[in-house]
């Protein structure tokens, strides 16, 4: 037994080698001088709205972990955020949110500079309807090689008056514990001018996503959405472009077009929509767009309609919609009839789909190279290596943790979790016989800790720090 414990006790400050020695640091309310935050001085602690004021910068270093007390909280930057982390050494943001008002540094693309989000790791932890993790009121962004778990509107983006961009590269954005939520938000009015680049991103397990003003998307992946309208686009888009992205698997519908804005443009090219109920779908008689491209295309396993439109004004009258050039699962002219809902079915709708010259193969390439759903894909959901995916079969997040801690497995079904502290005394035992888990540490002191999983015959132990 003496044996067995020595070894234990040896197995554990080994795991704990490992890890970083954790201070805490009480965030104030006020900002007034240039700060910068670093691994050895985290967690840093959030326990009311924060003031970042003008003309001072906060420089957050990799390794460093931000968690706030409740999603209420807000870090208002009218300053800069320069939070820079690497792939090895991710920043780690925990509930809160990060709101830049129009007096904050934007990003400068042409030197780099200002505001940013690079290698970071945002935890909701399952976030109530309406918080948002980065809130953009006319401030420019750079978000590159971050993941957003369980947040309800990871980027919302407001623009009204001025012109500037939103980038938003190789990140993921995943609900795990939920399955809401918007990537990117957009809310804007029809003279405000604006882009949002949205490219090599993986989507899944979210509710929609909502675009206006100028957006272009490129090389996504979006999976497994809930929400019944998917992607929409408001009544303010002007130009939309949806360029080599993967659709898969909406539980109703993924595109509604219902509203444009006057001369609007919808370009969409080289896209696979794979099983929904609607691909694309329009409720309104003036919902297209004045200047519309639908070319190259897979159109795949719809459940009702592969395009529905209605709504119209004067029976027996329809305008004509091109939608040639693209492939429908088929060659077989009635059943591609039969999946789109138009004039041919009620005389009532106004729009009549010309599906003619349709491809007889699928699309598979993108025409600047590279697989539709994004050449990236893959790797983007490998770029932020932190302690969230400390091995390669197990998720433990948020870590540090102050209430509820996710266990996940990536491969197979974790049967038992046992928290212990560093005496090897057992503080939780908990069977699961499921893929993750929830522990609930509310009560367990601050310190460090070890969590192990029992995974089909094979013991897993990692590293748990709780902070409240």
């Amino acid at each position: 037994m003496k044996n067995a414990y020595q070894i234990l006790m040896l197995a554990l400050v080994g795991i704990l080698a490992v890890g970083t020695a954790y201070a805490q640091t009480q965030v104030p309310f006020i900002i007034s001088t240039n700060q910068t935050w670093t691994a050895a001085g985290s967690p840093y602690m959030v326990t009311g709205n924060v003031l970042v004021e003008e003309g001072v910068k906060l420089t957050i270093q990799p390794g460093a972990t931000v968690i706030s007390s409740d999603h209420k909280l807000r870090i208002i930057v009218d300053g800069e955020v320069y939070a820079v982390g690497t792939k090895d050494s991710a920043i780690e943001f925990q509930k809160g949110s990060f709101e830049f008002t129009d007096k904050s540094v934007g990003y400068d693309p042409t030197t780099s500079t200002g505001s940013q989000f690079r290698y970071c790791l945002f935890l909701g932890n399952n976030q109530s309807s309406g918080y948002r993790a980065i809130y953009l009121k006319e401030t420019p962004m750079m978000v590159s090689h971050c993941k957003f778990m369980d947040e309800y509107y990871c980027i919302y983006f407001q623009a009204y008056k001025d012109t500037f961009d939103l980038t938003v590269e190789n990140c993921v954005f995943r609900g795990v514990t939920m399955t809401y939520g918007y990537p990117v938000y957009m809310s804007s009015s029809t003279s405000a001018k604006h882009t949002l680049y949205f490219t090599d991103n993986y989507c899944e397990n979210m509710n929609g996503m909502y675009l206006a003003g100028h957006a272009e998307l490129k090389k996504n992946t979006f999976r497994n959405f809930s929400g019944n309208g998917g992607i929409r686009m408001s009544s303010n888009y002007k130009y939309i472009k949806l360029e080599c992205n993967l659709f898969e698997n909406f539980k109703y519908n993924m595109f509604d077009v219902s509203y444009a804005a006057p001369n609007a443009t919808l370009e969409m090219t080289y896209n696979t929509f794979d099983t929904a109920d609607v691909f694309i779908q329009s409720y309104s008689s003036s919902g297209i767009p004045a200047n519309m491209t639908i070319r190259y295309n897979n159109f795949l396993n719809f459940r009702k309609n592969s395009v529905e439109f209605r709504g119209g004004t004067t029976p027996g009258q329809a305008d004509t919609i091109d939608f040639q050039q693209n492939y429908w699962g088929t060659t077989n002219t009635a059943d591609i009839d039969a999946g789109i809902k138009d004039f041919r079915d009620d005389i009532t709708v106004n729009k009549l789909v010309d599906y003619g010259s349709y491809l007889s193969a699928q699309v598979t390439a993108c025409s600047g190279g590279g697989t539709i759903g994004g050449a990236d894909t893959t790797g983007s959901q490998g770029n932020v290596s932190v302690r969230e995916f400390a091995t390669g079969e197990l998720t433990i997040f948020p870590n540090p943790a102050h209430a509820m801690v996710t266990v996940q497995a990536s491969n197979g079904t974790i049967n038992r979790v046992v928290l212990m502290d560093l005496s090897g005394k057992v503080l939780i035992d908990q069977e699961v016989d499921a893929v993750s888990a929830l522990l609930d540490v509310q009560h367990i002191a601050n310190g460090t800790y070890v969590l192990s999983t029992e995974q089909n015959g094979t013991t897993i132990r990692q590293k748990l720090i709780v902070a409240h």
